[in-house]
């Protein structure tokens, strides 16, 4: 289960079953790659960092109100409520949602997040790793042109349909010569592939090599089918088609002749023979500059006297055969059509200051036309490197030519893996999208593997965190800026939890060392948890998102989800909030231990008010924001208002809270130090769009 033979012949014998066999392997790989994933990092370090910092908070406050002489009793009890409120149990379920809800936005979109954290991490891609066929073009491929001898005719059709005729220069149908004839036999020959038309998505299913169900449907085009070919060939060894050494090889007995053919990359099959004619060259180049796929095919005959008795010395001799005098019949020009949309994307991709790599198992030429057609490459003088090049490299040179080089051509799967390992190296998030089998490798490996869901391979599906349902390229955008939603809401809830909790740590630990009674009792640290921060953190996480979330700098802007400039935001307004509460409690104890409280309590909970509705953005007044675009968080804090005035002015609630009821004095005090913390908020963000624009 889980692997395909897909060409070639051969006896299968069962070695191993369960978890030693090669499947359950790649899928221990992938187990290992996904606990790896951005935010799940990011948020198991945080996690640790918290509950190390709340642990020594919590120790030290003991030990600083025990030898002020507080109450044992009374600081034991608010410091459990701290430790308890402080640690984040509901940021779990919050991100939950956030993830939640943007994979069902994208997935109404079409594209399919197998995980949730695969939402979050493509808004941090960083490098976008592309296979051509199939997700660059439509993966229907069709023979165009065929060039046999020093004559080329043209091929009709549309994809893999096998309607079409053969047709002359003029466009009058062809009466082909005889090495296009011979052409023609080898494609059906060494045809390994089977096309299944699927009426539901309505598109041709290809188990196999595309290439050579192209190259089949051109010889039926042509009125040479399986049936003739195979009435007057005798197969005698085959060697099936391998990207290592880049051909397909068929021998065959013809009459009393012995027959080579042999079909592979134009490299690959020109060094085996004479050198092939000028006109031959031109047209071949023609192919390759018009972004075609060529591929070569070879002939030869041999004495059918000469084959050895053993199997060992056939498999050599066959081999040999290949060496030499192998005679240039001609070449197919294979089409595969560029997606519409796909030049569009690319710009988007770039302008969202991603970079865009192609990474293609074709010529250097057709992978330049294709990537220049589609906006990868800016010139044909930009940086393109040969899989043979790139495996002479070592991973120190490799590293020097990854940020110039946009194409990779003739590589091998082992290649797209080390691409991917190597721009990891760089600490870049990277996202491979493919569709093909020898894709499965890369797309475990990167941070974030997107498969395509109708024309690609189950291996390529099974191995991918993100499936494009509509094999539509543009789907990816769409996920991006989800992502980039995703992640720029994590970040407002984390601001937002940290100041609140933080605000009210650095309250008592300044009130204690001081030698003041405890500012808050443990009901009142919980009402603030429970009804303040829960309510206000999980409406913020509905905030509608920001109009420009594909801009170029953004990934430079938000590198990680932790920065340091998050920290000093977090640590700035934490100390406003809790100095703010600080003064309110020193300057009403003398008033009372009762009124001091509700004071305290009364400007932590307008401090956090305010912070949710700074938190909204982090660079955009919140004056600029409307109220229509998160209707919850307005809610949430008409209730959160509505709650703080019953727990002050209901008798009942009063004597829960220990509370006491507010004049208006009061309540002037409260609201100008709000006031405060707006305005010092708004010149931040003043600064900040200052330094955007700028930069």
């Amino acid at each position: 289960l889980g692997s395909y033979i897909l060409s070639g012949s051969a006896k299968a014998i069962v070695v191993t079953t369960g978890k030693n066999t090669e499947g359950s392997k790649v899928e221990q790989i992938s187990k290992d790659v996904l606990s790896q994933m951005p935010l799940e990092k990011d948020l198991g370090d945080l996690l640790k960092f918290i509950f190390a910092v709340i642990v020594f908070i919590c120790i030290s406050l003991l030990c600083i109100g025990l030898a002020t002489g507080m109450p044992f009793a009374e600081l034991f009890a608010a410091l459990i409520a701290l430790f308890v409120c402080v640690l984040p149990q509901g940021l779990s379920v919050i991100m939950t949602l956030i993830l939640a809800s943007g994979s069902y936005r994208i997935a109404r979109k079409n594209v399919l997040a197998k995980r949730l954290q695969a939402v979050e991490a493509l808004g941090r891609t960083e490098v976008m790793i592309i296979d051509k066929t199939g997700t660059l073009t439509h993966n229907e491929l069709m023979v165009c042109s065929v060039i046999a001898g020093e004559e080329q005719y043209a091929v009709t059709g549309k994809g893999y349909l096998p309607e079409g005729e053969i047709q002359d220069i003029q466009g009058n149908i062809a009466k082909y010569n005889d090495k296009a004839s011979l052409m023609f036999a080898a494609a059906q020959l060494l045809d390994r592939s089977k096309i299944e038309h699927i009426p539901t998505t309505k598109v041709y299913s290809i188990k196999g090599n595309p290439s050579e169900a192209a190259m089949e449907i051109c010889a039926n085009k042509a009125g040479i089918t399986e049936d003739v070919v195979y009435k007057e060939y005798q197969e005698l060894f085959e060697i099936p088609f391998s990207s290592e050494y880049q051909y397909h090889a068929g021998f065959y007995k013809k009459g009393t002749v012995g027959i080579v053919y042999c079909i592979g990359s134009t490299e690959v099959i020109f060094c085996r023979g004479p050198k092939i004619s000028d006109q031959q060259q031109v047209l071949i180049d023609n192919l390759l500059q018009q972004g075609l796929r060529v591929i070569a095919v070879g002939y030869k005959e041999f004495d059918l006297g000469s084959i050895p008795g053993s199997s060992k010395e056939k498999k050599r001799f066959f081999s040999s055969l290949l060496d030499y005098d192998l005679t240039m019949l001609g070449a197919f020009g294979i089409q595969d059509t560029l997606r519409d949309y796909a030049p569009s994307v690319v710009k988007k991709l770039k302008d969202a200051g991603i970079h865009v790599v192609m990474a293609t198992g074709d010529n250097k030429k057709t992978a330049t036309h294709l990537a220049l057609e589609s906006g990868i490459l800016k010139h044909s003088d930009d940086s393109v490197l040969e899989g043979i090049e790139m495996q002479k490299l070592t991973d120190e040179q490799m590293l020097h030519h990854l940020n110039n080089t946009t194409v990779y051509s003739r590589v091998l799967p082992a290649d797209k893996l080390r691409l991917v390992t190597l721009f990891q190296k760089q600490g870049k998030t990277t996202v491979m999208i493919g569709d093909g089998v020898n894709d499965a490798p890369a797309l475990v490996v990167a941070e974030l593997g997107v498969a395509m869901g109708n024309t690609g391979s189950e291996v390529a599906k099974e191995s991918a965190d993100v499936v494009l349902l509509e094999d539509s390229f543009s789907g990816i955008v769409e996920g991006v800026r989800e992502g980039r939603y995703v992640f720029y809401a994590f970040k407002r809830v984390v601001l937002y939890f940290f100041v609140t909790n933080f605000s009210e740590i650095l309250l008592i630990l300044f009130t204690l060392a001081v030698g003041y009674p405890i500012p808050l009792l443990a009901a009142q640290i919980l009402w603030l948890s429970i009804v303040t921060d829960s309510c206000l953190d999980i409406a913020l996480s509905l905030e509608a998102p920001e109009d420009n979330l594909l801009r170029s700098s953004w990934v430079s802007e938000h590198p990680s989800l932790i920065t340091r400039g998050l920290v000093a935001h977090i640590t700035y307004i934490s100390l406003l909030i809790s100095g703010s509460s600080a003064f309110v409690f020193v300057w009403y104890l003398p008033q009372g231990l009762m009124i001091a409280r509700t004071m305290v309590m009364v400007t932590i909970t307008f401090g956090q008010w305010v912070t949710a509705l700074n938190c909204r953005s982090l660079t955009l007044s919140i004056f600029s924001l409307s109220p229509n675009k998160n209707p919850f968080l307005f809610f949430s804090l008409l209730g959160v208002l509505v709650g703080l005035l019953l727990v002050i002015y209901v008798p009942f609630l009063q004597t829960v809270f220990k509370t006491v009821s507010l004049n208006g004095s009061n309540w002037i005090v409260v609201l100008a130090l709000g006031g405060v913390l707006v305005l010092i908020e708004e010149l931040r963000k003043v600064v900040v769009r200052r330094y955007y624009s700028a930069h």
